[in-house]
């Protein structure tokens, strides 16, 4: 569970002694590299099945393995220059794998770098909150059997061979040039830097959620909308994770589409 509160605040978020998230804003983004930005944390969100072709290159069945295994063997790759936008000082590289003995008998595999112990219960924590600032949403698809999991294996390859062709397009520009150029958004293009990407993404969300039903209201008082058929929550212009979470339609935001196919590289 995920205390909205702080995320809208912008402060950084205490997980635990050790591991304080901060919020990167726009302009912290652009001067560190909004590419390498998304690469980087896009691959650090994802599960086994937004990689099937990356994982096959290595010999891993995405089928037979984790989010926490594959989680585990990307972070320790991770450099702190890579992270540092989020995870401040802290550096991933360090940590290595061991096998921990709980009290039950039972063993597990948990990352520790001489201090700091990050077990699965700790990294499903602070990856929700990741995932939440950086609008992360899953884009592979679960295989149920050995027949599917070929095929996604295969799609994804393809997927990959047409991404390797096309440049890199800015995830933030397009939303920027429109809010700053919207009534309701009191940012311009010298202040908009300030905001974090979790504020900037969920006013991006609620603007055109507001824009959206003062239309259709606008069309029922004219006469020229059928409202009959229409639900009460879309006329409703506050904002709401019911309503608003997920657009219907095209994603408003999506990390760089090249990000989880170069995750091989990571591997």
């Amino acid at each position: 569970m995920i205390d909205k509160l702080f995320l809208i605040s912008g402060e950084p978020i205490v997980i635990c002694d050790g591991i304080t998230l901060l919020q990167p804003t726009l302009g912290e983004i652009r001067d560190y590299g909004e590419e390498k930005f998304y690469n980087t944390f896009w691959t650090f969100c994802s599960a086994p099945w937004d990689m099937p072709a990356a994982l096959d290159d290595v010999g891993i069945n995405f089928m037979k393995i984790t989010e926490w295994e594959l989680f585990q063997n990307i972070a320790i790759r991770l450099k702190k220059e890579q992270t540092k936008l989020i995870f401040g000082d802290l550096d991933f590289s360090k940590f290595r794998l061991m096998q921990r003995t709980q009290d039950d008998g039972t063993t597990d595999v948990v990352l520790y770098d001489g201090k700091l112990l990050i077990d699965e219960k700790l990294y499903r924590q602070f990856i929700q909150y990741v995932k939440a600032m950086i609008g992360f949403e899953h884009s592979g698809k679960k295989a149920g059997n050995e027949t599917t999991r070929k095929i996604l294996v295969q799609e994804d390859r393809k997927q990959k061979r047409r991404n390797a062709k096309k440049e890199y397009e800015s995830v933030l520009f397009n939303g920027i040039i429109s809010l700053v150029n919207t009534e309701e958004f009191k940012y311009n293009y010298h202040t908009v830097w300030e905001l974090t990407l979790f504020q900037f993404t969920k006013s991006l969300v609620q603007i055109q959620g507001k824009k959206a039903a003062c239309a259709l209201l606008q069309g029922s008082m004219s006469g020229f909308c059928d409202t009959t058929k229409i639900p009460q929550k879309d006329f409703q212009w506050t904002y709401s994770e019911d309503k608003y979470n997920k657009p219907k339609g095209k994603k408003l935001f999506k990390g760089d589409p090249q990000a989880i196919q170069k995750a091989g590289a990571t591997m």
